[in-house]
């Protein structure tokens, strides 16, 4: 994976005590900056995978002295190159190591966090992305234009807001999940009541391919969404943000969610049933892989007295979408039992 660079700042004489915490560390290289405003600045040149631990390490020293701050910078290359630090026996892998924790090359946890949780900010920019998406989403639809319908699929902000509910449970962040839960049913509803507003005063033809294709639910979709919402957990943990333009467009929330309400505006009820159950079964998908995905890459809370009540949670979580996702496949069934 790629380098970071920690940069810390403590007071004035901590030298000799982060020089005894940090020479255990898999540090690549270290230097110090001059102090300013009674701060000294340390920087350490660290592995992508290892940020995580070294900050845990440091923070477990030095969290609650006066004016400390740690800052993680991207460092796009080093020069001359970087010399990891190996394990004391190298040898191959098992087949195992990539299933365990320590064995995941992801970014840390603090990275993650920052990416997602600034994502579901419900904000005028945030708003304005939904409508803005609810409105190309619209036309794209009514046009039978795919290229339209993508470009709303990639505009479309609500796939962080779903994935940070999820990462909320993982590291026992409440405040994340509800504040993600909120901004998440507040964009839900500003796209679907301006795509009832365009069914109320448009005419809409539910045979239009596009609107027809979200109307008619199957099993596959479910699969997709699963897939599509593991690929977009995975590609925040290691930290490949180009790979999300592919999942928004796998997954796509907000077609659907259009669909139900340019169906709903024009009295079409049964074809507006049908792309609820598809608008559900994708949210559904997303949550659930979400966590299977951050579970899997090791993600759990800073502080060890959090791990059993996010566990719990994580347990409860699980059931609770497993559970509909078993009744939304049984509803997918009758429906398509019913159309045949």
């Amino acid at each position: 994976m790629g380098l970071r660079i920690i940069e810390l700042l403590l007071p004035e004489g901590c030298e000799d005590k982060i020089t005894s915490i940090t020479e255990t560390l898999p540090i690549i290289d270290n230097w110090q900056g001059p102090p300013q405003t009674k701060r000294q600045c340390f920087r350490f040149l660290v592995t992508t995978e290892q940020t995580e631990a070294i900050c845990d390490a440091i923070q477990k020293h030095f969290a609650g002295f006066e004016r400390f701050r740690m800052i993680i910078l991207r460092a796009d290359a080093s020069l001359p190159l970087a010399e990891t630090h190996q394990p004391k026996s190298p040898g191959p892998k098992s087949f195992w190591h990539y299933f365990k924790p320590e064995g995941k090359e992801r970014v840390s946890r603090e990275e993650i966090y920052h990416d997602i949780a600034k994502g579901c900010q419900l904000n005028w920019m945030f708003i304005a992305n939904v409508v803005l998406s609810a409105l190309v989403a619209a036309i794209g639809l009514m046009r039978n234009d795919v290229a339209i319908i993508i470009g709303a699929m990639v505009i479309a902000p609500l796939l962080k807001p779903n994935v940070a509910i999820a990462l909320g449970v993982i590291l026992h962040e409440g405040g994340l999940a509800l504040r993600a839960l909120l901004t998440n049913l507040s964009g839900m509803l500003i796209g679907l009541v301006i795509a009832i507003l365009i069914g109320l005063t448009m005419e809409i033809d539910p045979t239009i391919p596009e609107i027809s294709a979200r109307t008619h639910v199957a099993l596959a979709n479910v699969l997709l969404a699963l897939a599509a919402g593991m690929a977009g957990a995975l590609s925040f943990t290691s930290g490949a943000a180009s790979t999300l333009i592919g999942v928004m467009v796998a997954v796509a929330l907000m077609p659907p969610l259009v669909t139900i309400g340019l169906m709903i505006g024009s009295g079409h009820w049964l074809e507006a049933m049908g792309a609820a159950v598809l608008f559900l079964a994708n949210i559904i998908a997303v949550n659930l892989s979400a966590l299977l995905a951050f579970k899997w890459q090791g993600l759990h809370p800073r502080h060890w007295w959090h791990h059993e009540a996010a566990w719990k949670n994580l347990k409860a979580s699980v059931v609770f979408w497993v559970m509909l996702l078993l009744a939304i496949c049984a509803l997918i069934g009758l429906w398509l039992g019913k159309m045949n």
